[in-house]
């Protein structure tokens, strides 16, 4: 009975202790943010939310600079599968004092784990650009860039907003150079006689102003307009004239040939007013101006006259 009197005192004690030395470590981490923002980051990342863990010590590192601190951060970004970020803070670790301390062989041989992981892409281009790796910029070209294993979308800005981007899947460890070569010509402009000079391969050309349609066009549906009228008429006329020659003379015979002709001539008459129609929209999209306006200032010059007559005027706009 003494003796489990005993345990029970033990255990009691100890109870008492560790929620005593509990108590004296929230107080010291309320007295102490940077303590406090350490063990918020030692917690989460045990938890595996190394996100937050890094946040954590980061704040804890600001708060107060310590060389563990860079290697926790460091531990973080390894866990993320950013090597890079982890060998910058491994050095980072390393030059603020943890080369000196016991540690220092563990650190540099986290150092040498995540470098493994990293390769290298050598970026070339001809000419003044800026290399950006997934969207961000990492300097003129010609740029050596470290960079993760994975896949990573490249690209050369020119000054005179050209781009030319690529796709480059990189391997850890692996050294790769890409070319990437942007035209030195300005963006097209405008120019009398003059075709805008063809982008580079890769580049995404300009949109070149949109233009109208050839006067050809126009001009064949004229001709077949005014065939198609010339072929109606002659049709109209045989099928007056058999008409004619039924009254005077009425038969079956007759009358079949003046049904067939009428249906002749109002077919005849269907596609004559349908090229005219097509060959007026055409008038509004050619370009008479050889390339100056286009078919748009031809519109707007016509609907000016007969707008000048007070006429009503449907104007018929539009662009292939």
């Amino acid at each position: 009975m003494t003796f489990s009197r005993t345990i029970a005192s033990v255990v009691s004690l100890a109870l008492v202790v560790g929620a005593s030395e509990a108590v004296a470590n929230k107080k010291k981490a309320a007295a102490d943010p940077a303590r406090a923002a350490y063990l918020r980051g030692a917690k989460l990342f045990d938890q595996h939310d190394y996100l937050g863990a890094l946040e954590a010590f980061k704040r804890a590192n600001t708060l107060r600079p310590h060389f563990l601190m860079e290697c926790n951060i460091a531990r973080c970004y390894e866990r993320r599968a950013q090597a890079v970020k982890a060998a910058e803070h491994y050095r980072r670790c390393l030059a603020t004092g943890g080369s000196k301390s016991p540690r220092a062989s563990a650190i540099r041989k986290a150092l040498a784990s995540v470098s493994a992981r990293i390769g290298t892409l050598v970026v070339e281009s001809r000419g003044a650009g800026k290399v950006f790796v997934d969207g961000r910029e990492h300097g003129p070209v010609p740029q050596r860039v470290k960079l993760d294993r994975g896949t990573h979308i490249v690209e050369v800005r020119r000054p005179s907003g050209a781009t030319v981007r690529s796709s480059v899947d990189l391997r850890g460890g692996e050294t790769r150079t890409l070319r990437l070569d942007v035209s030195a010509h300005t963006p097209p402009k405008t120019a009398k006689g003059g075709a805008a000079p063809s982008p580079a391969r890769g580049e995404t050309p300009a949109t070149p102003a949109r233009r109208g349609l050839s006067q050809v066009w126009f001009w064949i549906g004229v001709a077949a307009t005014v065939a198609l009228g010339v072929t109606t008429a002659v049709v109209g006329a045989q099928t007056l004239k058999a008409n004619d020659d039924y009254e005077a003379n009425p038969t079956q015979q007759g009358y079949d040939k003046v049904i067939d002709r009428r249906l002749l001539t109002n077919v005849m008459l269907g596609c004559t007013l349908a090229a005219a129609g097509g060959t007026t929209a055409l008038f509004f999209f050619t370009d008479f101006g050889g390339g100056r306006g286009g078919a748009r200032e031809r519109g707007g010059d016509v609907a000016s006259r007969f707008a000048g007559r007070g006429e009503f005027v449907v104007g018929v706009r539009g662009r292939f």
